[in-house]
């Protein structure tokens, strides 16, 4: 039972691994979010 849910985590892992941003491919949601920053000074 252990075993099984060893493999089905590390599968799990390796999917959300190679499914994430690469380092040489730019992620669509960074530098495209619109950053508002208010400026009070008291």
């Amino acid at each position: 039972m252990k075993k099984t849910i060893l493999i089905i985590l590390a599968i799990v892992l390796i999917a959300i691994g190679l499914s994430s941003c690469k380092g040489s491919e730019d992620c669509p949601a960074y530098g495209k979010a619109n950053i508002e920053t208010e400026n009070t000074i008291a």
